[in-house]
């Protein structure tokens, strides 16, 4: 006989922390065994294959994630906004590493006194820069998930240095079922 997961509910809750009001899912055997070990808070109980929160049903902005009603919440919704900052956030991450990753042949293209190296170079450095810039007014005019998941830098790829479109990119919420980049 194969072994069943143990775990049959999830349980959405808030938690405290220094930085940021934020919910939390934690698996457990049911609800009894829950409330015996954080207490009798507000909560919302699932089975463990639901979708916790219809805004979000892939769970990519978990840290975007707030109840209706904190003290007697009825579903899991989304803070818009903390999802468009989740979203730049993950840009960023990816070009900051772009920018990184152009950095020595950049510097062998100055040892070497290749001007027209170190122009190109500089080029696409500067348009990785001016990203954020360009889709602050796309990002701005979101008002779902699925808006700001199409806001999408068509420049990152583009001036993505030698070997990094092959390469693994630290992002923390922006990868799809699949594993693949959703940017």
């Amino acid at each position: 006989m194969k072994d069943k997961n143990p775990f049959t509910t999830a349980v959405v809750h808030n938690v405290e922390n220094e930085l940021q009001e934020q919910l939390s899912v934690t698996s457990t055997f049911d609800e009894q065994t829950f409330i015996e070990l954080f207490g009798d808070v507000p909560r919302l109980v699932f089975d463990i294959n639901d979708a916790l929160c219809e805004d979000d049903p892939t769970a990519q902005y978990r840290m975007a994630w707030r109840f209706d009603d904190d003290k007697n919440p009825t579903k899991v919704v989304i803070d818009i906004d903390v999802a468009k900052k989740e979203h730049m956030f993950n840009i960023r991450t990816v070009r900051n590493q772009y920018l990184q990753w152009w950095d020595e042949p950049h510097r062998i293209a100055e040892w070497k006194n290749d001007t027209k190296l170190v122009d190109e170079i500089s080029k696409s450095k500067q348009k990785l820069r001016d990203i954020p810039n360009g889709l602050k007014k796309d990002l701005a005019a979101a008002k779902s998930v699925s808006d700001v998941q199409a806001v999408r830098p068509t420049d990152l790829p583009v001036n993505a240095p030698p070997g990094a479109l092959e390469a693994p990119l630290m992002m923390r919420s922006t990868m799809d079922d699949d594993g693949g980049s959703l940017l």
